[in-house]
């Protein structure tokens, strides 16, 4: 569903349907690792920036994980950073369910996360991540 380059730019992190994190080697096209890193789809993911030492995951649940990229062990989690939204068709007979969102876009920085979700709402949480959240 989703995937980023890691710090060491030879291993590959993607998110998958199931809520795995799977990290791939480049060189030698295997995987390294798989963490059952959510309990639902992860819908995306970012590593941080500039110095690429982290990995924040989204997931359709609307938690949001950061990872240490290099041991990838678990850091932080937030639980309910965006609300689940369902989103419908109607008309025409092909009205029903098409797609449920959590977060949908995450962008990780050395001093703050930026989430977005399917509520429509983009969050920017400060050190410590509950303290100082703003939202748009």
């Amino acid at each position: 569903r989703c995937l980023d380059l890691l710090e060491d730019n030879v291993r590959i992190a993607t998110g998958g349907t199931d809520g795995t994190v799977s990290v791939v080697d480049i060189r030698t096209r295997g995987c390294s690792a798989d963490l059952p890193a959510h309990h639902d789809e992860i819908t995306c993911m970012a590593v941080e920036n500039p110095r690429r030492r982290a990995l924040v995951t989204g997931c359709k649940d609307g938690s949001v994980k950061i990872w240490d990229a290099r041991t990838l062990l678990l850091l932080d989690t937030i639980n309910n950073a965006h609300a689940p939204t369902r989103h419908f068709l109607s008309g025409g007979g092909f009205g029903g369910l098409m797609a449920t969102h959590g977060v949908t876009s995450v962008c990780l920085s050395d001093r703050s996360l930026v989430t977005g979700g399917g509520d429509g709402v983009v969050r920017i949480w400060g050190p410590g991540w509950g303290d100082g959240m703003q939202s748009l």
